[in-house]
C-alpha cells in the first residue's frame, strides 16, 4: 500500500462543492457513441443503395466505440465504468507502410527482432463532453451530455489512473482529468465524486453495448506473414517514435 504521503502528491482535486451539478439534467445524445446504441442493423445489399436523413445513427465509423482523448493543452474530463476490467496486450507500433499499434505475435514474433514489445491498455470511461477544456470544471451552465468511450494508454499512463484514487477508494469512484502536452499524456484525480452520480446518471447501463468491443482496442491482431512483411519495410517506435505518438490504439 502507498503511503498517505505520496498519494498526497499525486491527488490534487477540486473539491465537490465547486461542480455546480444540482441544476443540470444529463443529456444522451443518441447520434453519438453512448450505451443508447440502437441494434445493429444488417448490412445493407452492395446493390443498393438508400435514402437517408442527416440526424441518422445507421451510418458509423467503426464499430461505434471511439477513442476519447484531449487536445493539445486540453483536459477531458473522465469518469472509470464501474465494474468493467481494462484490456491489455503486449504490442509493437509502426509508422509505414501500416500507421498503428499491432499486437505482438508472442514467441516467434518478427517485430521482437526489431525492438521490445509492450503493454497497451484500453479503459472504457464515461466523458463529459461539456466539460470546460481547459479546467474541466462542469457548472450549472455546462452541456451536461455524457458519451461512452475508452481510453487507450500506455503502461506508464496506465500506472497514473492505477494510483489516483484517494485512499480506500477505488479507480471508479472518481472523476479524472486527462491532459495532453504535446508530447505527454498525463492522469490526475479531479473530483472525489463522479459527477454522473450527482447527475444520476446510469453509466453502468449505457456502457454495456460497447463492453465487447473494447477487447478491439488494443491493438489490430495480424497473421505472422503480414507482419514479417511490415518489419521488412517499415521502421517500428523504438526507431523515432513513442507511444505519445499513437492514435490509434
Amino acid at each position: 500500500m502507498q503511503s498517505q504521503s505520496r498519494r498526497t502528491a499525486i491527488n490534487t482535486f477540486s473539491d465537490s462543492d465547486e461542480d455546480e451539478l444540482s441544476s443540470i439534467k444529463p443529456q444522451i445524445n443518441p447520434t453519438k457513441p453512448n450505451g443508447s446504441a440502437p441494434a445493429q442493423q444488417a448490412a445493407p445489399s452492395p446493390a443498393k443503395s438508400y435514402d437517408i436523413d442527416w440526424d441518422t445513427d445507421k451510418v458509423k465509423a467503426g464499430d461505434g466505440l471511439m477513442r476519447a482523448k484531449p487536445g493539445k493543452d486540453e483536459t477531458l474530463r473522465f469518469a472509470v465504468i464501474p465494474g468493467v476490467k481494462p484490456v491489455a496486450a503486449m504490442t509493437h507500433f509502426f509508422k509505414a507502410p501500416k500507421t498503428g499499434v499491432f499486437q505482438c505475435l508472442g514467441e516467434g514474433c518478427p517485430a521482437c527482432a526489431k525492438e521490445e514489445s509492450r503493454w497497451s491498455v484500453a479503459v472504457l470511461v464515461a466523458v463529459y463532453t461539456g466539460a470546460n477544456k481547459q479546467t474541466g470544471k462542469l457548472t450549472s451552465s455546462s452541456n451536461p451530455d455524457i458519451q461512452i468511450g475508452y481510453l487507450g494508454m500506455s503502461a506508464t499512463v496506465f500506472e497514473m489512473l492505477r494510483s489516483a484514487p484517494l485512499e480506500g477508494s477505488g479507480v471508479a469512484d472518481h472523476d479524472f482529468a486527462m491532459t495532453y502536452d504535446g508530447r505527454r499524456y498525463n492522469i490526475k484525480l479531479l473530483s472525489p465524486q463522479t459527477a454522473y452520480s450527482k447527475l444520476k446518471v446510469d453509466v453502468v447501463e449505457l456502457a454495456k453495448p460497447f463492453v465487447p468491443k473494447l477487447q478491439n482496442k488494443v491493438g489490430r491482431i495480424v497473421s505472422k506473414t503480414e507482419l514479417r512483411a511490415m518489419v521488412a519495410s517499415a521502421r517500428t517506435s523504438s526507431e523515432d517514435s513513442n507511444l505519445s505518438d499513437v492514435e490509434e490504439l
